[in-house]
């Protein structure tokens, strides 16, 4: 990505989609490239060096092009945000949630919203600056422009609330539906803030715009209500059995599940993590698990709610995988674990949350142990699950702490006993 250029197309686009008017051609174009070009301006990825911050890319630059390379983030991201929210206002809801949804070639989701959500991010490494805790200019000209184009209204024009009416419980999520929770979450996120600076504005006697509380109190009832519908959809659907979310694979049931957690409650969104766990596919336990990272990523009660769940989910899992030979076989199957895809990110992800080096030794115990267990059966799927399994698990900080050679041994004796018997 060149920092001048895609400046520059913004800049062109936001001349073409004027306000109340619509360009095909600004909407293709962002349809196809906008968010990609966001990926790495925003998120400053595939940037040779790596940096984390606006300050580490800006120490990269030569003196000589400092400030035209850092007046192309701050005009170039501001006019991305006001094309989007004028494609917002002048495309129908229906055609923005058919947007590309998945970007073979970046492997990377790219939807209106999608983009949208990204340039409002104030965690996104484009908006810090080295030693700063709070987001830098160019946030705020982002931010700016977004007001500028009545974002919050556009938003709201473009949430279908209704959705979750015509979804019932037997039937899964697809990308029209996801699209719609995104706009809502957002909406929330932005009403929260609105009302928090409302507040202030107010106890320091300064005037708020007429209508403006109202309009901010209307969209959090509405989005409120949309929030209790997702919930009743997602609970009945788990009650019925049905922990596949979406229509799209596993990937889309984790998204799925992060983007309802946090439109509902608290006390829903735990009890959304103990219905996934609950699940007797270990696919949909792991995206329980990365939920759990997502909750517990917010602090505070959130955080002490998932205090003793880890322990028990491996204590757990020690139970249901405790077989032998053909019985760890169908213990396998009996949790779709069909190859080591799933078994290996579960136990890479609970390793990843636990906090103490005791928890996490304790999983690399029982990761070794169903590994090696695997390799003495006659299945040579299990067989390869195994190995995955050690594969994988060599490379854990804590594995050489866990005392699997009693284990180990036995897989020697199993294989020395197969070859006397062939």
């Amino acid at each position: 990505v060149s920092w001048v250029t895609s400046a520059s197309a913004m800049k062109a686009s936001l001349t073409l989609m004027l306000q109340g008017e619509r360009s095909d051609d600004v909407v293709t174009f962002a349809k196809e490239c906008m968010y990609q070009v966001l990926h790495v301006m925003v998120g400053l990825n595939s940037i040779e060096g790596k940096p984390k911050t606006m300050t580490d890319l800006q120490g990269i630059w030569k003196e000589k092009v400092f400030d035209k390379f850092t007046s192309c983030f701050h005009e170039g991201l501001a006019c991305a945000m006001r094309v989007m929210l004028r494609i917002g206002a002048n495309c129908p809801a229906n055609e923005l949630e058919q947007w590309i949804e998945w970007h073979k070639e970046y492997n990377r989701y790219g939807t209106w919203i999608n983009s949208v959500e990204l340039l409002l991010d104030e965690t996104q490494p484009a908006y810090l600056d080295c030693g700063m805790d709070h987001p830098n200019i160019i946030y705020h000209s982002v931010v700016s422009a977004f007001n500028d184009e009545d974002g919050f209204e556009v938003l709201n024009q473009v949430l279908d609330s209704t959705i979750f009416e015509s979804l019932s419980a037997d039937k899964q999520m697809d990308r029209e539906q996801l699209f719609h929770c995104k706009v809502a979450r957002l909406l929330k996120r932005i009403s929260i803030r609105l009302k928090w600076a409302m507040e202030k504005l107010t106890e320091k006697g300064i005037g708020v715009k007429e209508g403006k509380a109202e309009q901010v109190d209307e969209v959090m009832s509405r989005v409120e209500e949309f929030s209790k519908a997702a919930a009743d959809w997602l609970s009945q659907s788990l009650n019925t059995g049905q922990y596949n979310l979406s229509k799209r694979g596993k990937a889309m049931d984790v998204e799925v599940s992060c983007v309802l957690a946090d439109l509902m409650d608290p006390d829903a969104s735990i009890n959304l993590v103990n219905g996934l766990l609950g699940a007797s596919s270990l696919g949909t336990q792991l995206a329980g698990l990365k939920l759990v990272r997502q909750l517990r990523a917010q602090g505070g009660d959130m955080e002490q709610a998932f205090v003793d769940l880890l322990n028990d989910f491996l204590k757990k899992t020690i139970e249901r995988f405790s077989g032998e030979g053909e019985e760890l076989v169908k213990q396998l199957l009996g949790a779709q674990v069909v190859n080591k895809r799933s078994i290996v990110d579960t136990f890479d992800e609970l390793d990843e949350l636990m906090v103490t080096d005791t928890d996490k030794i304790a999983v690399c115990q029982v990761w070794g142990e169903i590994g090696l267990r695997c390799m003495c059966t006659d299945d040579e799927r299990t067989r390869e699950i195994g190995v995955g399994l050690l594969d994988s698990l060599q490379r854990r900080q804590f594995a050489q702490q866990a005392k699997l050679t009693e284990a180990a041994e036995a897989v020697l004796d199993w294989m020395q006993e197969t070859c006397n018997h062939e």
